[in-house]
């Protein structure tokens, strides 16, 4: 959604009105009260708080500090490099401060690699983070192939 809000040159109010015109059912209900306890009716309500609001009654602390602690222990293991990866950025929000960005987003995704895969990484040095989902994509066929022979 955040996508379609950018692609649309969306001010936050907008994000916000859009954003709570598609919640139905149950999340609608929540909203609506919600919105009424905040700030009554006739005061806007900023995306930061509205984000703020949805992420704490739909995504509480506990469920916050469960996904990072997953995150930090997460690994490879037998799973493909495009399996790992997709996983690997499911968890990443849940961690911003340590794999946002560039070298610690590389760091932290080699460091769970497997190790066939991971040995032959590391010399690189790779500080992009597709290029080195690339490699890995690549050591990975790579590795397949020599097992094949």
């Amino acid at each position: 959604m955040e996508k379609l809000f950018t692609t649309m040159g969306c001010t936050d109010h907008q994000r916000v009105t859009f954003a709570t015109f598609i919640l139905e059912g149950e999340a609608n209900v929540w909203w609506t009260e919600e919105q009424r306890l905040l700030c009554g009716t006739s005061t806007q309500i900023t995306l930061e708080v509205f984000l703020e609001t949805f992420y704490e009654h739909y995504f509480p602390a506990s469920t916050r500090e469960q996904l990072e602690s997953e995150f930090l222990k997460f690994t490879q293991e037998n799973k493909t490099v495009t399996w790992y990866e997709v996983r690997f950025t499911e968890l990443v929000p849940y961690a911003p401060y340590i794999a946002v960005f560039g070298p610690s987003k590389c760091r932290r995704f080699l460091k769970g690699l497997g190790g066939d895969i991971r040995s032959r990484l590391i010399p690189l040095m790779l500080r992009d983070y597709h290029e080195l989902v690339q490699r890995a994509k690549m050591v990975e066929r790579d590795c397949e192939r020599t097992q094949e022979v």
